[in-house]
């Protein structure tokens, strides 16, 4: 789970560079729609990654 929490939060980094990029306004809105669900899909990942952790 650790690793999917690293790959969201990679792939939200990759969306937020997009957005701050000069390109089309209707790329710059998926992209940043992009960063907001991967970074809530890091966060339940690395929660869930948390909680497994203290379950062993």
């Amino acid at each position: 789970m650790l690793s999917w929490a690293l790959k969201f939060l990679m792939a939200a980094a990759l969306a937020a560079f997009i957005a701050s990029s000069e390109v089309a306004p209707g790329a710059v809105l998926l992209a940043k729609i992009a960063v907001a669900v991967l970074l809530a899909l890091c966060s339940v990942s690395l929660v869930a990654a948390l909680r497994r952790g203290r379950a062993k």
